[in-house]
Order: C-alpha cells, then sequence, then structure tokens
C-alpha cells in the first residue's frame, strides 16, 4: 500500500463507544511504540473536550500504560492530548473519528473546517456516508469516508466491528481490540448492524435468569458472576467453530441431548412464539435502521461505489 502508515487519531465525542474504542486502543497497546506494524503506526491520539469522567477514565488509563511499558524510549506511549475545541482535533488528525450522537451530528460537523486528505471514520449507527459527506460541506472525498460499528466490548479487546466500505488498515485497527467484519455494501451493512439491536435482550435475559436465582436463595453477587461467565463459556464454542462452519448454531441446538433439559426449553419457548416474536423484532429493528433517511440514502452509497469500482 502506497498510503503513509503513520497516522494522528482524533475523536470527535468522546461518549460509550468513543471512550470504548480509545480505551481498547489503550489495552491493545496500540498506543505504544511496540505496537507499530507495516499496517498502521499511531503516533498521537486527540480527543474533543466533553465527557469529563470518560476522559477521567483515559487519563488513568494511560497515565497506567506509560508506568508499565518501563523506561525504553522504544516502549513510550504516543502522546494522548485532550482538545478545547473541536475545531482542534479535526485540525491535528489524520484519521477522524466520528462518535457525536445523530441528532447534533449535522450542527456539529456544519461548524467546523475539514481536510481532503482526512480519514473519516463514522461511529454514528444511524448515519449514512452520504449525510456525512454533505454536513462537511463536500470537503472530504466520499471515498475517505467509512462507517464502523464498534461496541462497548472494544475496551475488553472483546470487541466485533462493521466496517464498510473495506480498509485493510480500519480492519488492523479494530482487530487489535476484537475482530473485524469488513462487508461489501450498504444493504449488507443495513442487515448486520440488525443484529447490535438484541445487545439489551441481552443482557435483559440473563437479568431474568439472575434474578429468579436470587429468589431462589442464591446470593446476588454468586448468581452475577456465575450468570456473566456461564453464557462467556457457552458462546465460546460457537466462536471457536464459526469461521469453518456457516450452521454454527444449528448444529449446537442439535448437539442438545434428546429429552434432556437443554431440549426440552427450546421446545416450550418454540411452542411459547418466542422465537417468532424474535424474528418480528429482527425485522422492526431493521426498519428502525432502514428507516427516514437511511433508506432512501443507501441507493445512492451502493450506487456510488459500483461507478467507483468501473473506474
Amino acid at each position: 500500500m502506497s498510503e503513509n502508515i503513520t497516522k494522528r487519531l482524533g475523536f470527535l465525542g468522546v461518549g460509550t463507544i468513543g471512550h470504548a474504542v480509545v480505551r481498547g486502543a489503550i489495552e491493545a497497546g496500540l498506543l505504544t511504540e511496540k505496537r507499530k506494524s507495516n499496517t498502521l503506526e499511531i503516533v498521537e491520539v486527540f480527543l474533543s473536550p466533553r465527557g469529563k469522567g470518560k476522559l477521567e477514565d483515559l487519563r488513568n488509563a494511560y497515565e497506567s500504560l506509560k508506568n508499565n511499558v518501563g523506561t525504553s524510549t522504544k516502549n513510550l506511549p504516543v502522546s494522548l492530548n485532550v482538545c478545547s475545541l473541536n475545531q482542534e482535533v479535526v485540525d491535528n488528525s489524520d484519521w477522524l473519528f466520528i462518535g457525536i450522537h445523530h441528532k447534533d451530528l449535522r450542527t456539529a460537523l456544519k461548524a467546523l473546517t475539514f481536510r481532503k486528505d482526512q480519514i473519516l471514520i463514522s461511529m454514528a449507527s444511524a448515519v449514512t456516508r452520504d449525510q456525512i459527506f454533505q454536513y462537511c460541506s463536500e470537503k472530504v472525498p466520499m471515498q475517505n469516508i467509512y462507517r464502523v460499528t464498534p461496541l462497548p466490548a472494544c475496551k475488553h479487546l472483546h470487541g466485533t466491528t462493521l466496517i464498510y466500505p473495506r480498509n485493510e488498515r480500519i480492519a488492523y485497527f479494530f482487530d487489535c481490540m476484537g475482530s473485524a467484519v469488513q462487508v461489501d455494501s450498504v444493504d449488507e451493512l443495513l442487515k448486520l448492524q440488525t443484529a447490535t439491536a438484541f445487545m439489551g435482550d441481552f443482557y435483559q435475559r440473563k437479568a431474568v435468569i439472575t434474578n429468579w436465582l436470587r429468589e431462589e436463595g442464591v446470593n446476588k453477587q454468586t448468581a452475577a458472576s456465575y450468570v456473566a461467565k456461564l453464557f462467556a463459556t457457552i458462546i465460546s464454542d460457537a466462536v471457536a467453530k464459526c469461521e469453518t462452519d456457516e450452521n454454527v448454531f444449528e448444529h449446537l441446538v442439535a448437539e442438545q441431548t434428546p429429552g434432556g433439559l437443554n431440549e426440552a426449553v427450546v421446545k416450550e419457548q418454540r411452542e411459547a412464539g418466542a422465537y417468532d416474536l424474535l424474528v418480528d423484532s429482527l425485522k422492526t429493528s431493521k426498519e428502525r435502521f432502514g428507516g427516514g433517511v437511511i433508506s432512501k440514502r443507501k441507493e445512492t452509497e451502493d450506487k456510488y461505489n459500483e461507478k467507483k469500482q468501473k473506474k
């Protein structure tokens, strides 16, 4: 690749997701000299001023990193800077991660001046590349605008992040804090994003189990700890097999002992219509992700990529 691998990263908006990505970069060692590679070399990080509590956590994590890397100049972390203005973040960044809430995004970006050589990486799930292009007054070329869907688990290095369109350096960055999944179209991105709407449902189901255990007399902390670790154990089997088995979940369901407790629960849930309701929620979530401006814009993005591929 001819593109310069040395990058200064900027984060507009250090909310839950922005914080998770920066914290993940710290935990993954991406801000130390020893994590340099032929793919990506981060030299500075610039953060927007809002989010006092999360910025303080990042400062503490960064200071801990500095204390742990030793005295060798090769291991010293790159600088982490909290800016007083969003424009300062923009001016100092090669890669600009956008984590501003979609309701405030247009106003925030319209007030800023961008460079045409910058890479914009939008973490706003309900905002299209075309919208970002318009909000930046068309100063940044469309081919320099990306959409990613990092989740809070990035800070624990267990994140799974969708990336559109494909970019090997951005994929490397997110692979370092979990895994990256690159997609080839807006339609594919939209459908995969739908699955992320079930994070709350996942936690709610674990909360129901945990609360039932507590009502049965199990210690509260024991119940919470066991349920969290139990389901991490269960899903690890699927994670280990998913790259080579496209029907991994069907196969794991089929492995349950005939006439056993696990099979009985699946049968009860199916007969109660629980899985039909799950499909209904998938459909409505897809509509929410693709509603309004998004559904009107995705065709524009696909047409743009088709033209780019033909050139």
